[in-house]
């Protein structure tokens, strides 16, 4: 399949959810849902989704069967297991992140700040072990209020094992939704080719 008959496959209904699942991290990012680890690099992470995304785009294409049914059976196999991830990191991402409420001080001074400071809803991954000196009967809402953020509170450590298993669930699961949705692009294609 040339690189010019799979753009064309990618106009199908399935080509279109595959753009879709790509423009995705775009919308996590706004609506908080995306992986919030390295801390502050919101950006990166997404441009890294888009990145992985469009390496899944590819592949159908570099790696494509010759028969339809390979196709489809490729395509059903990578969706059922983006699908699987899906939720995976739904339940995941809802376990291990937290959505916290915090006040954001302005460039004014001292007792100006308290009065003009923004309410803003921020998400903080949680980590398993506590820095020394942190309460361990305090909630973690309470404990991310008073240290205002994650790195604060939790050893990097049990930070970066929580934060590198979101990340590979996120990605993963875009990769697989987007592989997927593109061989099953490329096979309705190939069908509608080969009743021509």
């Amino acid at each position: 399949m040339s690189f010019r008959e799979y753009l064309a496959n990618l106009r199908s209904l399935w080509g279109l959810l595959a753009i879709t699942i790509l423009a995705s991290p775009l919308v996590l990012w706004p609506a908080q849902y995306y992986p919030p680890w390295p801390e502050d690099a919101a950006p990166l992470v997404v441009v890294v989704g888009v990145i992985i995304g469009l390496v899944g785009l590819v592949v159908p294409m570099l790696i494509s069967p010759r028969h339809r049914l390979t196709k489809k059976a490729a395509g059903g196999a990578f969706c059922l297991a983006g699908v699987l991830l899906a939720i995976i990191y739904i339940l995941y991402f809802g376990s291990v992140v937290v959505n916290i409420n915090q006040r954001v001080a302005s460039d004014l001074s001292q007792s100006e700040e308290r009065e003009s400071a923004e309410q803003v809803d921020r998400i903080f991954l949680v980590g398993t072990e506590l820095l020394p000196n942190r309460p361990a009967n305090v909630s973690v809402e309470k404990l991310l209020m008073d240290f205002g953020k994650s790195t604060s509170v939790w050893t990097r450590a049990s930070l970066d094992r929580r934060g590198i298993v979101l990340l590979a669930v996120f990605y993963s699961m875009l990769f697989c939704l987007i592989t997927g949705f593109g061989y099953v692009a490329s096979a309705a294609e190939n069908m509608h080719g080969e009743l021509a």
